[in-house]
């Protein structure tokens, strides 16, 4: 395991512009995809082992973790040469947690194939925008038992730290696709479709017109 104990590590550097949302301009030189992410806090990093495995790196605070047994737990189940210890005041400039939990994770963004046809149940969002709710609303997707989110031009990044912490881990047990123009996957549906518009639903049934209900 490596210490990380200067704001001049490329590392380091690379990972404040990934926590301030900024364009990765040097990534591949420290070993990462452009899309990667920052996965903040014990729970996700626990989902991301369970659902993804390894991680690319991961971070843990340098005094927490000679203490933490959970801490302790994850770094025992990611390869050393994967793993650092940082300076206190350097994993909490990537935190976005008030109450820091010691522990990030860095790892490459899942990209979902959008399939022919859609013949499974799914969630589709329509410019929600809302971190928050877009969360809750993945989360209660992956309850749900549902394969896949499909998020319109509009929607809240899903892949943003608010949206990260609201799902708790569901991103990784859905296949999530963004900036779909909901409108073109109509002719790709197998199943029905039902919308729902503030206290209004309406039921599609493919091949017919939408009726009130």
């Amino acid at each position: 395991m490596r210490h990380i104990d200067s704001r001049h590590n490329s590392l380091f550097k690379t990972l404040v512009r990934l926590a301030d949302g900024k364009r990765l301009t040097s990534a591949a030189s420290v070993g990462l995809p452009d899309q990667a992410i920052l996965l903040d806090g014990v729970h996700l990093c626990q989902e991301w082992l369970r659902h993804k495995g390894e991680p690319l790196y991961a971070l843990f605070h340098a005094d927490h973790l000679a203490h933490s047994a959970s801490l302790q737990q994850l770094a025992s189940q990611v390869a050393g040469n994967r793993c650092f210890t940082l300076e206190p005041t350097l994993l909490g400039r990537l935190s976005n947690i008030a109450a820091d939990q010691g522990v990030l994770f860095v790892a490459g963004r899942p990209v979902a194939t959008r399939p022919a046809s859609i013949d499974q149940s799914c969630l589709w969002l329509d410019r929600v925008q809302d971190p928050g709710n877009v969360g809750t609303l993945l989360r209660t997707a992956a309850a749900a038992g549902l394969a896949a989110v499909y998020l319109s031009k509009g929607c809240a990044r899903a892949w943003s730290s608010t949206v990260l912490r609201a799902a708790q881990g569901a991103h990784f047990a859905l296949d999530i696709h963004e900036q779909v123009p909901l409108h073109s996957l109509t002719g790709s549906l197998r199943i029905p479709l039902m919308a729902m518009a503030g206290a209004e639903v309406w039921l599609k049934v493919e091949g017919a017109n939408p009726t009130g209900s």
